[in-house]
């Protein structure tokens, strides 16, 4: 009994002892002050932009094809190759279309005897509108077979795709592909914040990681009018000058908007902390002696400075060094 009344005791008096260590820990952390360095948030009128990426695609795509089966005589041009609008680019076979022409003949000069005899009043009206059908409609089917014997470029571009050879017959994938690369487009979505500053026509600086050191101008063309609810984004396509021809569809590309000169808070960027493992970033504060933990929103990098969009305001003095000891509320000692 008396053993366990001892450990009883010495149970007791262990906790009382770490008791007070821990007290006198805390009263000490309380008391601690931390070195730190500040700097000053500071509101600058600066240029608004913002980048987006996206890829290159060719401004008008036309596939070259015949409306009706047949063989196909000869192609003119191959893959790569650069056509104008109006260049004859594929000879169908012509079979049908001199039987149709030979038809229509006939049609015309039975006509002109029907005419003759209508004048003359040994035929009526009737016959003679029957013989002007049948002509009108040997002409459609004589023209319809023209346009599917020989098959022009709608557009000028390059030869981009080629499915046939001279002989095969024409079995419904398109003969060539025609794509037009003078202007260039760009596909971008961008944030739904932006859609109140986007119009049509505003410009935009792009630039490729494939050509670097170069710039091209382009301009926005369509701006899509509904936002996706998904992704809170909208998209717009814009137009990119291409006269040397040295964008092709399919490259990637960056797209830079100015939208003009706002006022903006900035801080140093050693400022800015990271939240590990999540995507926060947080400032501390001065306030007195003690520092203030803040969440922000980050804008874009201005060179050693990043804009801030909300969680501080112009004149804040922000820790830039010393923040690895800070927690909310600790006291500090200014440096600098």
């Amino acid at each position: 009994m008396k053993k366990t009344t001892s450990l009883l005791m010495m149970a007791i008096a262990t906790v009382f002892l770490i008791s007070a260590c821990s007290g006198k820990k805390e009263t000490k952390t309380e008391n601690t002050v931390i070195n730190v360095k500040i700097a000053t948030a500071t509101k600058e009128t600066v240029e608004d932009r913002a980048e987006f990426t996206g890829s290159l695609e060719a401004n008008k795509k036309n596939v070259i094809s015949p409306s009706i089966m047949g063989r196909i005589k000869s192609i003119y041009t191959d893959v790569g190759d650069f056509v104008k609008a109006g260049q004859t680019l594929v000879q169908m076979d012509d079979a049908q279309l001199a039987q149709s022409k030979m038809q229509l003949n006939n049609l015309q000069t039975e006509y002109q005897r029907t005419l003759d005899l209508y004048k003359a009043g040994s035929l009526s009206k009737q016959q003679l509108d029957r013989i002007q059908m049948q002509l009108d409609v040997a002409k459609t089917q004589y023209a319809n077979l023209a346009e599917n014997t020989r098959l022009i470029s709608p557009i000028s571009g390059l030869v981009s795709e080629r499915n046939y050879d001279n002989g095969d017959m024409y079995s419904g994938k398109p003969i060539l592909s025609i794509v037009q690369i003078n202007p260039v487009r760009i596909k971008v979505n961008l944030s739904e914040e932006y859609y109140p500053r986007i119009r049509k026509g505003l410009s935009a600086t792009v630039t490729l990681d494939l050509l670097p050191g170069k710039t091209f101008n382009g301009n926005v063309d369509i701006i899509a009018p509904t936002i996706n609810t998904g992704t809170r984004t909208f998209l717009v396509e814009l137009n990119v000058a291409n006269a040397h021809q040295v964008l092709r569809p399919g490259m990637f590309a960056r797209v830079n908007f100015n939208f003009g000169k706002t006022p903006q808070i900035l801080v140093p960027d050693m400022a800015v902390v990271r939240q590990m493992g999540t995507n926060q970033k947080y400032i501390y504060v001065l306030n007195g002696d003690k520092v203030e933990y803040r969440e922000i929103t980050l804008g874009r990098r201005i060179g050693d400075r990043y804009i801030v969009e909300t969680g501080i305001a112009d004149g804040d003095k922000v820790v830039v060094s010393g923040q690895s000891r800070l927690l909310d509320g600790s006291k500090v000692k200014v440096l600098n």
